[in-house]
């Protein structure tokens, strides 16, 4: 039985058809990224994986059960999601916003395993940043705090839309280390961007969307072709390799007659 298993899902909002007919599996310890140009309903896709938004068609089962009959205390222990644009409003301490991930496991008293909330804060890097307000971090630092939080859900299924798309260099390679570490552990990650260089990089499986539909679903040599590319981003691609692994930089835009 698959982790996660999508069954021709189909979403509009307002007349528009933001999905149609996605099915894809996903099993424990893989790591997913979902590519695709602005618009072609990544991030809808996700949201709907999580429940935040509802398929007008199809199911979406998570180890069997059905997203829509799931009690939500069990969907919180089950799935962990991290927002593309997540806000921070509140000076609580690090510990304490990263504790707040692990409340499904003990949501009538609120207690929290403090060894295991400080193994999240060392796993990404937070240790020494515990007691700090979150709102005095920089932009990167969040995006850790926020990355462990979602971490400590310790949920088989683990959802992120573009957690590195503000970041600097350093910090994207970190946390997409940090994600590679969490998927050794048997947790899925199933993430959105549009960083060819990182899908290629770090990631097992490649989804490739355009209008609402998977256009190609494999490995990162075989969907990031120049062909997909030119189709789907229509850019023309420069490619090399480093260290045994492609690369992938957009050079150019296709012609118009292209």
């Amino acid at each position: 039985m698959s982790l996660l298993h999508v069954k021709n899902i189909s979403l509009s909002r307002d007349g528009t058809t933001l999905l149609r007919a996605i099915s894809l599996e996903v099993e424990k310890g893989e790591r997913v990224v979902i590519l695709g140009p602005n618009g072609a309903g990544k991030s809808s896709l996700l949201k709907s994986l999580c429940g935040l938004l509802v398929p007008d068609r199809g199911d979406i089962l998570i180890e069997g059960q059905s997203l829509k009959t799931m009690p939500s205390l069990t969907r919180g222990r089950m799935i962990a999601y991290l927002d593309q644009i997540p806000i921070i409003e509140w000076a609580l301490p690090v510990r304490d916003v990263v504790a707040l991930g692990h409340y499904a496991h003990s949501p009538r008293n609120g207690g929290h395993n403090h060894q295991r909330i400080n193994d999240f804060l060392d796993l990404c890097d937070l240790t020494t940043l515990a007691e700090r307000a979150v709102t005095s971090l920089s932009g990167g630092e969040r995006a850790r705090v926020l990355l462990a939080r979602a971490l400590a859900v310790e949920a088989p299924l683990l959802l992120v839309d573009e957690p590195v798309a503000a970041l600097d260099p350093f910090f994207q390679i970190q946390i997409l280390e940090i994600l590679r570490r969490s998927t050794g552990d048997g947790q899925a990650v199933v993430m959105v961007s549009h960083d060819l260089n990182l899908a290629m990089r770090y990631f097992d499986r490649v989804v490739l969307m355009d209008r609402g539909e998977i256009i190609a679903d494999g490995l990162p040599n075989q969907v990031l072709s120049t062909e997909n590319l030119s189709r789907v981003f229509k850019i023309k691609p420069l490619q090399g390799q480093h260290e045994g692994e492609r690369w992938i930089l957009p050079w150019s835009i296709n012609e118009p007659s292209e």
